[in-house]
């Protein structure tokens, strides 16, 4: 069953802060370079998170994001 209030769903720093670049629509050698980290590791949080709420893609991870306010 997939998480869908708030207050169920807790992320870290560095995955909110990978889900909010996402977002804005930033490559994820960008999102490295923004966060000081290597672009495998951004693609290794984007695929936890994807697994993590059950979506087949990024379209669905920034929609399940807007969805349940995960991201301001």
């Amino acid at each position: 069953m997939t998480p869908n209030l708030k207050n169920e769903i807790v992320l870290t720093e560095k995955e909110r802060d990978v889900l909010r670049n996402i977002y804005m629509e930033y490559t994820a050698a960008e999102i490295a370079e923004k966060m000081g980290i290597s672009p495998r590791t951004v693609e290794a949080i984007k695929d936890r998170l994807m697994d993590r709420f059950s979506t087949k893609n990024t379209a669905g991870l920034v929609f399940f994001a807007v969805k349940n306010d995960l991201i301001d």
